[in-house]
């Protein structure tokens, strides 16, 4: 008897093992390096990328410290903090506000951020549109990030190349 409840327990685990092998989501913390080169940006505008990314990623939350560098050399950043359940979230940005939604794909290797930056420009009220995908490849040492920018010029697509130094 207790040789057949071990038997079914042992199939019960390498059956439904590999239905929950796949359960686990990406996680995007470390310290990430823009990688110029491999980047590619429509329009040319990669002044407008950030150079660095520090993330932490906890249970339903991402944070990300974004950055920059003027011309000058001299870095500012940017704070923002995603919550990865699908509700929104608010972050002030670049004189405007950022209101975004971030889910994962079905398989958890995906994570799809749709946003709408609202600013305003010589008293006029513009918004972008953006849904960005972010994905990790080369073993987790690249992140990527794919995007769609559509603004009152038009339509940007392009993918941004992170290289993780931490």
């Amino acid at each position: 008897m207790q040789r057949s409840i071990r038997a079914i327990t042992l199939l019960m685990i390498f059956v439904c093992l590999p239905l929950f092998a796949g359960e686990g989501k990406v996680n995007f913390s470390g310290k990430w390096t823009l990688d110029r080169d491999k980047s590619e940006v429509g329009g040319g505008r990669r002044g407008m990328a950030s150079s660095k990314l520090i993330i932490q990623q906890e249970n339903n939350k991402l944070i990300i410290d974004r950055v920059f560098q003027r011309r000058s050399g001299e870095e500012f950043n940017l704070k923002e903090e995603l919550s990865l359940d699908g509700k929104e979230t608010k972050s002030e940005m670049f004189n405007g506000t950022r209101k975004s939604r971030a889910k994962w794909s079905s398989d958890g290797k995906v994570l799809i951020i749709n946003s709408v930056m609202t600013f305003e420009r010589n008293g006029r009220e513009f918004n972008i549109e953006s849904t960005e995908e972010w994905s990790l490849s080369d073993n987790g040492k690249a992140l990527i990030i794919s995007f769609t920018h559509t603004t009152p010029r038009g339509e940007r697509t392009g993918k941004l190349v992170y290289n993780k130094s931490e």
